[in-house]
C-alpha cells in the first residue's frame, strides 16, 4: 500500500517537473550545448571564448597540454571526451595515418576563405587533402638570446648551444623534437632524419650540454627577460613577447634581446584545429573553428599570443610596421628553407623517446 501511495506521488512530481520545463521555469532543465578543447596553454584568449558562447549558445572547455606528445597522449589514452584539439603538424599526420581524425565538413567552416593559401599548401605536407585540418597558428625555431652575454657572430649558428663560454646559461625547450633540431642542424642533418646513427650523435651532442633547464616555452621567455640566461630556444610568437613585452599580459620587455633563426635552417611549423573520430559535437566543433578564423576572433587570439597568424584577410588590416616584423612574420626565404616536422613512426618515436630519457636522467 505505501508503495503503491509512493509511485503515484512520484509520478505527480515527474509531470510537474517536465511541464516546467517545457514552460522554461525550471532552471536547469535545460542543458546548455558545449564542446571540450584540447589544445596548447595559453594558446586562445579567453575572451574569444566567452564571445563565442554568448554569440552561438555553444560553452567551450579547455584542457590544456604543453608539449605535443603530452597532447598526443591525452588525446589518444585519455578519457575520449574531446570534440575538438589544436596541435603540431607531425601530430596531425600521426593521428591520420592511426584513422583518429574525421573529415571537416567545410559548409560549416565558410571562414576557412579567411586563410591563406600559402598555409594550406604548407599544411598538405601533412594533411596531403585539406581534409581534416585548419590552421590556427603557424611559425619557426629560433633563438632568443642576451646581447650583453652573447655575441652576433656566435648567434649565428645553432653551435652557440655547445659552445662551452655559455656553460650554465643555456636554455633548452622542453620538447624532444625541438631540442634535437638544435642538435641536428649543428651537425647539418635533416630535422626528419631517420638514421639512428645520426639521432645518436645528436643525443651524445645534447648530454654533453651544461644547462641551465630544459623549459617551457613560457618558462624560458620569462627566464630570459628577467636575465637569467643568455640564451633560449624558442618559438618566435614568445620571442616577440620577451622583447617587447604586453602590458595587458603584464609581460615587461626586455630591450637587451634579440631574435635570430641560425644560418643553417630551421623547423616550420604549423598547429592546426583538428576533429577526433570519437567527438560527440563534431557540428559544434566545426561551428567553433569557424569562429575563430573570422576576422575579430583571429584577431584577439593574435593580439593574446603574437604568433603568426595564418589569417590572411586579419594580415590584410594589420599595421605595415607590424606585418614587416620579422619576429613575428618570418621572411618568405625562412619559410621555403624551413623543414617541416613529419611523424616519423613508432619505431623511430620509442628510439627517440629512449633518447630523449638518456639525455634528461
Amino acid at each position: 500500500m505505501k508503495k503503491s501511495v509512493f509511485v503515484r506521488i512520484a509520478a505527480a512530481v515527474m509531470a510537474i517537473v517536465l511541464c516546467l520545463c517545457s514552460m522554461g521555469a525550471l532552471a536547469g532543465c535545460t542543458k546548455t550545448r558545449s564542446i571540450n578543447v584540447l589544445v596548447y596553454g595559453q594558446y586562445i584568449d579567453l575572451d574569444v571564448i566567452s564571445n563565442f558562447k554568448k554569440e552561438n549558445g555553444i560553452k567551450v572547455n579547455v584542457d590544456e597540454c604543453d608539449t605535443p606528445e603530452e597532447l598526443y597522449n591525452k588525446a589518444v589514452n585519455g578519457d575520449q571526451s574531446y570534440d575538438l584539439i589544436c596541435t603540431s603538424d607531425y601530430i596531425i599526420e600521426r593521428f591520420i595515418k592511426e584513422n583518429r581524425l574525421s573529415e571537416l565538413n567545410f559548409d560549416n567552416i565558410p571562414n576557412i576563405k579567411n586563410i591563406g593559401e600559402v598555409y594550406l599548401e604548407k599544411s598538405k605536407s601533412f594533411d596531403p587533402e585539406n581534409k581534416y585540418s585548419v590552421p590556427h597558428f603557424w611559425g619557426t625555431v629560433g633563438v632568443i638570446y642576451n646581447t650583453k652575454m652573447v655575441s652576433e657572430e656566435d648567434a649565428k649558428s645553432w653551435k652557440m648551444f655547445f659552445n662551452e663560454k655559455y656553460s650554465g646559461k643555456i636554455i633548452m625547450s622542453n620538447s624532444i623534437r625541438d631540442s634535437f633540431l638544435v642538435a641536428l642542424e649543428a651537425l647539418g642533418y635533416s630535422l626528419n632524419t631517420t638514421d639512428k646513427a645520426q639521432i645518436d650523435e645528436a643525443k651524445q651532442l645534447l648530454i654533453k650540454q651544461k644547462l641551465k633547464a630544459y623549459l617551457v616555452e613560457t618558462e624560458a621567455r620569462d627566464a630570459m627577460i628577467s636575465g637569467e640566461a643568455a640564451m633560449a630556444l624558442v618559438y618566435n610568437g614568445e620571442a616577440y613577447l620577451a622583447i617587447e613585452g604586453d602590458e595587458e599580459q603584464n609581460i615587461s620587455g626586455n630591450p637587451d634581446l634579440k631574435f635570430t633563426i641560425p644560418e643553417e635552417g630551421t623547423n616550420f611549423w604549423i598547429d592546426s584545429w583538428v576533429v577526433p573520430t570519437y567527438s560527440s559535437n563534431k557540428a559544434d566543433a566545426e561551428a567553433f573553428i569557424n569562429y575563430l578564423c573570422g576576422v575579430e576572433a583571429a584577431k584577439k587570439n593574435f593580439e593574446y599570443i603574437y604568433y603568426s597568424t595564418p589569417n590572411q584577410a586579419l594580415y590584410n588590416e594589420l599595421d605595415p610596421e607590424v606585418q614587416q616584423d620579422e619576429d613575428i612574420f618570418p621572411s618568405r626565404e625562412v619559410i621555403d628553407k624551413g623543414e617541416v616536422y613529419h611523424d616519423l613512426g613508432a619505431d623511430l618515436d620509442a628510439y627517440y623517446s629512449a633518447a630523449w630519457k638518456e639525455i634528461k636522467s
